[in-house]
């Protein structure tokens, strides 16, 4: 391409700047959501029940109001199964830049109806807000990696991709702690926690109008001239250079888009999707999914009071950041091969550990093992999120050509969306039939393990390659040939 590798891996503010707002309104509110259910949750249980009783005037005991609840936030997550659905169709109709405006739009509509939910004392409509977030950020989670990989030149792309997982974790931060009972995770200010990110979102909404679409998007269309523009203002670049640029490009990618089952029709396009696929669905089966939704529950069943349990989870949620922050300075050192495989393989020790202290405590009752499992899911936070927990979002965009991008992120996100809204939906009903350890266990090292497996063997290295050079590594042959299909 027209781009040396030699030069700096540093973004430039035009790229920075979009890569934040895209962030904003996707991958941070997302992370947002993740948490704020967690320390807050006694306040949405307490919730849960007062509009229970109001709406069938009767009550439920505690596990069932566990079992309630825990449907309840699976909810967002049965939204993003529908929201991948739509990752193609509007990627395609509207541009990137245009389907993350309209849905950000919706999570808008989402909020207030949260809101609504509130001060009507309705878990109902509580409910409904849950899978419009869902749906929303499913689309935004699928869609914004596309946005930055196509804006992103190949010397920075791995930098600025995990540059939103610095935010994503970030915010993970803010989460827990603005939603700690004492803040506003309380019944009298949950509310709170949904009024700043609607703030937050109407003032992404008004940057997004300014920044330019997709270069790969406007070349599509046939919006040459702006096409060079939007590569100027993302790569910083001449445009001579940019022009240079868009033809190298329009050789390399002169394909029309695949649809949704299409892309297995073609080797590469189906291979990339696939393992982009198990990238996910090994960050799933981590363990992440449940410590992120269930942390302070886990550790105050493992002998932590309740305010040790939510300053414990804050601390957390700090780790990750540190995670995500290590992974900016080693991803275009070691490449993401190595750090998925020993990201996969540092989770699957880590839960080994986590599964002997919470059985531990079960069958000793010693509050010490408590604090042990504090630290070891501190070091299980760190490994994922230096290692899978970033790559899963961004890696897929990688693997695929633009024309396969939108139908494979579609699969990306349908399993991101299955994998935790299964997961959240049993986690509580399993650690009630047989306990929270063996359920720990029996759901994540068996996943990591296969995961581990299958990707040793076939996922290719990305960092600082073009697609044809990643492509041949997908399908076996030298780069010379560069043949598909």
């Amino acid at each position: 391409m027209a781009e040396k590798r030699s030069e700096s891996s540093i973004p430039g503010t035009n790229l920075a700047l979009t890569a934040l707002v895209v962030s904003l309104g996707g991958s941070a509110n997302f992370a947002y959501h993740l948490i704020i259910t967690n320390p807050a949750q006694e306040a949405f249980i307490q919730f849960l029940n007062g509009s229970f009783y109001e709406k069938h005037e009767e009550r439920l005991d505690s596990n069932q109001l566990e079992t309630l609840w825990s449907l309840i936030v699976s909810i967002l997550y049965w939204g993003t199964i529908v929201g991948a659905l739509l990752i193609q169709t509007l990627s395609q109709k509207l541009g990137r830049k245009h389907a993350l405006t309209v849905v950000n739009v919706g999570q808008v509509g989402a909020i207030i109806l949260a809101l609504f939910a509130y001060y009507m004392n309705d878990y109902i409509i509580y409910g409904i807000s849950r899978l419009l977030l869902g749906v929303a950020q499913a689309i935004s989670l699928g869609i914004g990696p596309m946005y930055i990989v196509e804006c992103s030149p190949t010397r920075c792309r791995g930098v600025i991709s995990l540059s939103t997982g610095l935010i994503m974790q970030s915010f993970i931060v803010v989460a827990a702690i603005v939603a700690l009972p004492k803040i506003w995770g309380n019944t009298d200010s949950w509310w709170k926690l949904y009024a700043i990110e609607l703030i937050e979102l109407i003032f992404v909404i008004s940057i997004s109008f300014f920044l330019p679409e997709s270069p790969s998007v406007l070349q599509l269309k046939g919006q040459k001239e702006a096409a060079e523009e939007s590569i100027q203002f993302y790569h910083g670049i001449s445009k001579d250079e940019a022009r240079l640029l868009l033809k190298a490009e329009n050789r390399v990618n002169d394909a029309r888009d695949l649809g949704l089952f299409e892309v297995f029709k073609h080797k590469s396009a189906a291979i990339g999707t696939i393992l982009g696929c198990l990238v996910m669905f090994a960050m799933c089966f981590s363990g992440l999914v449940v410590v992120n939704a269930f942390a302070v529950e886990i550790l105050i069943n493992t002998g932590l009071s309740v305010d040790a349990a939510s300053y414990a989870n804050v601390g957390i949620c700090v780790i990750s950041v540190f995670g995500v922050l290590s992974a900016g300075f080693v991803v275009d050192r070691m490449g993401r091969r190595p750090l998925v495989l020993l990201g996969i393989l540092g989770c699957s020790l880590a839960n080994c550990a986590i599964f002997g202290f919470m059985f531990g405590f079960e069958k000793t009752q010693n509050s010490t093992l408590g604090w042990a499992l504090v630290m070891t899911i501190c070091l299980f936070i760190f490994l994922c999120c230096i290692s899978i927990g970033p790559l899963c979002f961004f890696l897929v965009s990688e693997l695929v050509d633009s024309n396969a991008r939108p139908a494979a992120a579609t699969w990306v996100n349908l399993v991101l969306g299955v994998t935790r809204s299964i997961l959240l939906a049993i986690f509580l009903p399993m650690k009630i039939a047989i306990g929270a350890s063996v359920t720990y266990i029996l759901l994540f090292l068996p996943s990591l393990i296969f995961c581990l497996i299958v990707l040793y063997w076939k996922l290719p290295e990305t960092k600082g390659r073009t697609f044809p050079e990643i492509r041949a590594s997908l399908m076996g042959e030298s780069h010379l040939s560069e043949v598909d299909e």
